[in-house]
């Protein structure tokens, strides 16, 4: 019997199907015993027929991440407004990572599993991630122009992410348990993180402890025994 053929839009439908069954695999599996097996169960197919859409457990799961980075991004174009003051842009951009983070948790776990290094990303999955990343520095360059920081805007967007990202992995991980919760925690954060006062002096300070730590090439030739 010959194989039925599919539009483009049947195609994508049954992928989305599929990846959708996955995630709940993961969510009830765990990243180390989730199965291609596992999942075509979750579809009623067999595995051969999940083969059919699906060259492996990896590929799949890069989908996912891939699928995840791209709402991601998609998270931020929603919320932030290129056109408002830069920190308003930054506080948009924290609220709708951390927002993602609530109402995607299986995904935004997935996306950052870590055991996800043993194997090499594709391109592919990496541009979602850069797509999303891009959005972020570009909010970043625009604090930094509207005078709020002195960062490199590089360092001041991965130290926004890591905060952030920080905060949203202890709420999933269900460790915020010591007197403060995620919502108590929120406001303050995102305030810290707009807070110029703050920035630039953090800023002094790293650059203090970077010029104790680096010697001196004049100081060291001066007490050169040769």
């Amino acid at each position: 019997m010959a194989r039925p053929s599919y539009t483009e839009a049947e195609v994508e439908a049954i992928s989305a199907r599929i990846r959708a069954a996955a995630l709940r695999v993961f969510s009830r599996d765990g990243y180390a015993h989730f199965s291609l097996r596992a999942v075509a169960r979750e579809l009623g197919l067999s595995p051969p027929a999940l083969y059919r859409y699906v060259e492996s457990k990896d590929q799949l799961l890069f989908e996912l991440r891939a699928e995840g980075f791209r709402r991601l991004a998609d998270a931020f174009e929603q919320a932030v407004d290129p056109e408002a003051e830069a920190v308003s842009q930054a506080r948009g951009l924290f609220h709708a990572y951390l927002g993602f983070a609530s109402e995607q948790p299986d995904l935004y776990r997935l996306m950052y599993q870590l055991d996800q290094g043993a194997t090499t990303t594709p391109q592919w999955v990496r541009s979602e991630r850069q797509r999303a990343f891009d959005r972020a520095a570009e909010v970043a360059r625009a604090f930094i122009a509207g005078g709020h920081a002195d960062e490199d805007p590089l360092v001041l967007v991965h130290l926004w992410w890591t905060a952030i990202h920080g905060l949203a992995a202890l709420d999933l991980a269900h460790q915020l348990d010591m007197g403060r919760s995620r919502d108590d925690l929120v406001a303050p954060l995102v305030a810290l993180l707009t807070d110029a006062d703050y920035l630039r002096a953090g800023a002094a300070r790293a650059e203090a402890s970077v010029s104790t730590l680096v010697p001196n090439p004049t100081e060291e030739s001066e007490h050169d025994p040769t």
